[in-house]
C-alpha cells in the first residue's frame, strides 16, 4: 500500500518551522538555567541575577557523559538591561581621539582585588576526588561571593561561572613545562591577564610566553608599541608576534621581513604562519639541551615552503630567554600549555604549528571548552 503523497515544503515555512524549534530549544534551555540538579555550582543569590548557560545541550544519560559539563556560565542580564544597550547601541558613533582610547591595564584588571583570577587551593595526592572537588568548589563559591560583594553586576564585565573552566586552566597550567597566552594584537590589554601572569610566574615559577596574534590586523607601528609596552610591563615575559593567516603576503614581507614564513596546505589554498618558527627558536632558548627538539626543527622544515619566499626573510631575533631550570621534569618530552580569551586564535595557531587541521575552528566563543593534548613530535607535547 502506498503512502499518501507529500506536499510541496516553501522555504518560507521552512523558516518558520526552524524558528519555532529554536524557541523551544531557548525555552527548555532556560528551564534548564533554573536547576543546578546536574552541576557542582551555584548561583550568588537571586538579587544578584540568574546564572545564564551558554551552548546547553540536552541530557540523556549523566551518568555515562554529561556534555553541559563545560557549558559557559554567565551572569542573566535583565531584560531592561539588555533593551537598554539595544538603544545605545544605536546611537551613532563617535570619534574619539587615539589617546582617548589608550588604556592602562591596570584600569581592566585592577590587579590585587576581588577581580584577580581564581587560584586553585592547596591540595596532596592523598586526598580523595571527591575531597577536592569539594574543596575547590567551597572556594570557588567564596571567590564568586566576594567578586559581587565588591562589586555592582552592572559595573562587571561578562566573566565565566563555571568551575570546570577554571579547573581546565588549574591543570594545564600545572602539567605543562612553558605556558603560552595568546592575546589578539588590537587587543592585547584586554586580553592579557597580569594576574595569570603572576599565577604563573611567581605561584608556580614557569616560563610565560605571550603571542601578540593577528599581526597583520594591525599597523607595524602598533605591533612595536605594544611589544615594548609589555617587555617594560612586565619583564619576565617573553614575546613573540604571530599570524595564521596574513592578509596580504606581499605587504606582510615588506612590513614584517624580520619574521619567517611557513607555508602551508589548507583545502587547497595556500596560507602563511607568521611566528612558528620563532617559537621554535624560543621554547629551544628556554629548555636549553635538556630536551630534544631535533625532530620539532626538523618538522617545520619539512613545512617550509620553495626558497622564494623564505630566501629574502630573516629570522626574528629572540633576547632575555634564561634556560628552564625550574622544571623539575625528567620526561624527555616538553608541553607548551596555549591558554587565552575566546576568539584570539589559539585553535588557528595550533592548527599552523601542526600543519594541518588537528583543532576544530569557530567564530563561536568558547567553542573549545576543555583542553586537548596533541602530540606534535615525540618530544613536544602541546
Amino acid at each position: 500500500m502506498s503512502g499518501a503523497r507529500k506536499k510541496p515544503f516553501s522555504s518560507k515555512k521552512k523558516k518558520e518551522q526552524l524558528k519555532l524549534k529554536r524557541e523551544k530549544i531557548r525555552a527548555q534551555g532556560d528551564k534548564w538555567a533554573d536547576s543546578d540538579e546536574d552541576s557542582g555550582t551555584i548561583d550568588i543569590n537571586t538579587t544578584q541575577g540568574s546564572r545564564r548557560r551558554i551552548n546547553e545541550q540536552p541530557v540523556r544519560d549523566t551518568a555515562t557523559h554529561n556534555p553541559n559539563r563545560y557549558r559557559l556560565h554567565f551572569q542573566r542580564e535583565s531584560r531592561d538591561e539588555i533593551e537598554r544597550r539595544k538603544k545605545v547601541a544605536q546611537l551613532p558613533i563617535k570619534k574619539l581621539s587615539e589617546e582617548s582610547l589608550e588604556i592602562p591595564i591596570e584600569q581592566i584588571y585592577r590587579p590585587g582585588s576581588a577581580l584577580d583570577m581564581p587560584v586553585r587551593p592547596p591540595w596532596t595526592y592523598e586526598m580523595t576526588k571527591e575531597q577536592l572537588e569539594q574543596q575547590e568548589q567551597t572556594y570557588f563559591n567564596g571567590y564568586l561571593e566576594k567578586i559581587f560583594a565588591s562589586f555592582e553586576p552592572g559595573d562587571l564585565s561578562y566573566f565565566e561561572m563555571n568551575l570546570e573552566t577554571w579547573r581546565q586552566l588549574w591543570r594545564t597550567v600545572e602539567i605543562c613545562d612553558i605556558i603560552l597566552m595568546i592575546v589578539d594584537i588590537r587587543f592585547a590589554v584586554l586580553h592579557f591577564s597580569p594576574a595569570l601572569y603572576d599565577y604563573v610566574t611567581r605561584i608556580h615559577n614557569k616560563q610565560l610566553i605571550v603571542i601578540l596574534n593577528k599581526i597583520d590586523l594591525a599597523p607595524p607601528s602598533v605591533v612595536v608599541a605594544v611589544k615594548d609596552y609589555f617587555s617594560k610591563k612586565f619583564p619576565q615575559l617573553h614575546i613573540l608576534t604571530y599570524t595564521s593567516y596574513p592578509k596580504d603576503l606581499a605587504t606582510t614581507r615588506e612590513d614584517f621581513d624580520n619574521y619567517q614564513v611557513m607555508a602551508r596546505i589548507v583545502r587547497r589554498k595556500n596560507y602563511y604562519a607568521i611566528g612558528p618558527l620563532s617559537l621554535y627558536e624560543c621554547i629551544s632558548s628556554i629548555a636549553g639541551s635538556r630536551i630534544d627538539l631535533s625532530s620539532w626543527k626538523k618538522h617545520i622544515q619539512e613545512c617550509m615552503e620553495d626558497e622564494t619566499i623564505t630566501t629574502d626573510l630573516k629570522q626574528e631575533q629572540i633576547v632575555d630567554v634564561s634556560p628552564l631550570t625550574q622544571t623539575k621534569k625528567t620526561n624527555s618530552y616538553i608541553t607548551l600549555g596555549f591558554t587565552g580569551y575566546p576568539n584570539v586564535g589559539k585553535s588557528s595557531i595550533l592548527n599552523s604549528i601542526v600543519g594541518h587541521k588537528v583543532v576544530s575552528v569557530s567564530r563561536t566563543p568558547g567553542h573549545t571548552k576543555h583542553f586537548q593534548t596533541i602530540h606534535l613530535t615525540p618530544t613536544v607535547h602541546l
